[in-house]
């Protein structure tokens, strides 16, 4: 595969992702995985580039590419604030995490540093909150036993 159908197929999978976008559910296995997916062919086709020289820093969509996955990735985190009973941090935490990571590195391959520092502070303010949620259930829990 040339580089031209490479580029254009990284194109074509942001475009279906943001037609997705919408759809957005944190408690949907499926939708996550098929997010998951396609930010993963995303990021393999911006690897593959990347080996052959291209700098997708100089492409004209790179700051659209970047942008969809962010806001996609940030729909996703937003959902969980404020603290949802019952969210499940081991399990759609780490899904979470799995596609912040995938995030940040296509938004630094598209040289959009900002993006992605701003898709790190999201997810560190929602583990945070669940964080100090636990916290402060453990605290009620002891003084109800005590």
């Amino acid at each position: 595969m040339n580089n031209t159908l490479i580029q254009n197929n990284i194109v074509l999978k942001a475009v279906a992702l943001s037609g997705t976008r919408h759809l957005a559910d944190v408690t949907d296995y499926d939708f996550l995985l098929e997010t998951s997916r396609t930010l993963h062919a995303i990021y393999d086709d911006m690897w593959r580039l990347k080996t052959r020289g291209v700098d997708y820093t100089l492409e004209p969509t790179s700051t659209l590419i970047a942008t969809i996955c962010q806001a996609m990735v940030v729909d996703l985190i937003t959902q969980t604030m404020p603290v949802i009973e019952g969210f499940d941090i081991e399990g759609i935490g780490e899904d979470l995490c799995i596609l912040t990571r995938l995030v940040v590195w296509i938004c630094n391959v598209c040289d959009e540093d900002g993006l992605a520092d701003v898709l790190a502070q999201s997810f560190y303010h929602m583990t945070e909150s669940y964080d100090r949620a636990e916290r402060e259930a453990l605290a009620e829990l002891t003084r109800l036993h005590n």
